[in-house]
C-alpha cells in the first residue's frame, strides 16, 4: 500500500462540506438534499475524508450507539477509485481511532443485492450476524485501548470520564436496576 502515502484521512471541517455532499449525492442517488445535509450537520465529527491531490476521493460516516460500539452508516470512494485500497484505508483509520477511544464493536447493515459491499465487508473482518428488514447485518469486533499510546491531559480527563461512566452503569446494571424491577 506504498501508493496510498499520497492519501490522507481526516475529519470533516466546515469547508469541506460543498465538496462532500456532490461526492455524496453521487454515491449515494436515493439519497435527498435534505438528508445528505442532515448527516453531514450532525454527524460531523464523526466523518472521516480521504483527501487526494485536495480532492475527497472517498468517506465514512459513523457515531456511537453505546459506550463501546459504534454504528458505519455510510462509507463510499468514487466511481473511478474503487479497488485501489481507499476504502480499506478509511476502515482501518476508523476502526484504529474507535480502539483508541474505547470502542470494541462495530455495526453496519448492507443490502443483500449488494455482492460488492459484502464482499469488501468481509474482507475486512466483519461477520454476517442476521438480517433486519430487508438488509444484512455485519458486525466486528476490536480490541479497545486501555489508554491512548500519546495521551495529553485533556485526552486522560476524557478517557476518566468514560471510566468513572462504564463504572457507574455496571454498578446501576447488576445492583440498582435489578432492585428496581424487583
Amino acid at each position: 500500500m506504498n501508493y496510498l502515502s499520497s492519501y490522507m484521512i481526516k475529519k470533516c471541517s466546515i469547508f469541506d462540506w460543498k465538496m462532500l455532499t456532490i461526492l455524496f449525492k453521487k454515491c449515494f442517488p436515493s439519497l435527498t438534499m435534505k438528508n445528505i445535509s442532515f448527516t453531514i450537520r450532525h454527524h460531523k465529527d464523526t466523518i472521516r475524508l480521504c483527501i487526494h491531490k485536495k480532492e475527497i476521493v472517498g468517506f465514512l460516516v459513523y457515531y456511537p450507539l453505546s459506550m463501546h460500539s459504534v454504528w458505519l452508516d455510510y462509507i463510499a470512494v468514487k466511481n473511478d477509485m474503487r479497488t485501489m485500497g481507499i476504502g480499506s484505508l478509511l476502515i482501518e483509520h476508523m476502526e484504529n481511532e474507535l480502539s483508541r477511544n474505547g470502542f470494541s464493536l462495530i455495526e453496519l447493515v448492507v443490502f443483500p443485492e449488494n455482492h460488492s459491499a459484502i464482499k469488501f465487508y468481509k474482507k475486512q473482518g466483519y461477520r454476517y450476524s442476521h438480517r433486519i428488514d430487508k438488509k444484512l447485518k455485519f458486525s466486528k469486533s476490536i480490541c479497545p485501548c486501555i489508554l491512548p499510546k500519546r495521551h495529553s491531559d485533556n485526552q486522560l480527563s476524557t478517557f476518566i470520564k468514560k471510566l468513572k461512566t462504564a463504572f457507574w452503569y455496571l454498578i446501576y446494571q447488576t445492583t440498582i436496576r435489578p432492585f428496581i424491577k424487583g
